[in-house]
């Protein structure tokens, strides 16, 4: 087998690896950092390209934790960190940033 196979069937090492703890940390800072810099003077191109960034961190966010409850089952993945608890509950919270509720659609990058 292929290492990239071994390293998808090897759950502990994909969810515990150090590059993607590295990206998932260089993910949340830089979408704080973005959504910060936001302010009355930002023009509104500034703020769309913003929140498409944020658009994108969501969706990010989103197949982590999808892989997390996929790999390690919702009882794993509260087990191995109690953290995964708030983390999904702000991944759910965030994906309602994609409702346009007042049209019943989804706001994807328009």
């Amino acid at each position: 087998m292929s290492t990239f196979i071994n390293i998808i069937y090897d759950k502990e090492l994909l969810l515990l690896h150090s590059i993607q703890i590295t990206f998932m940390m260089i993910v949340i800072m830089v979408d704080t950092i973005s959504v910060s810099c936001i302010n009355k003077d930002s023009t509104e191109k500034d703020k769309k390209i913003i929140d498409n960034l944020s658009k994108v961190f969501v969706v990010i966010f989103i197949v982590e934790m999808i892989c997390k409850l996929n790999m390690l089952n919702p009882i794993g993945n509260v087990k191995q960190y109690g953290y995964n608890i708030v983390d999904c509950i702000f991944t759910i919270l965030s994906g309602f940033f994609f409702l346009d509720l007042e049209r019943n659609t989804l706001l994807v990058f328009i």
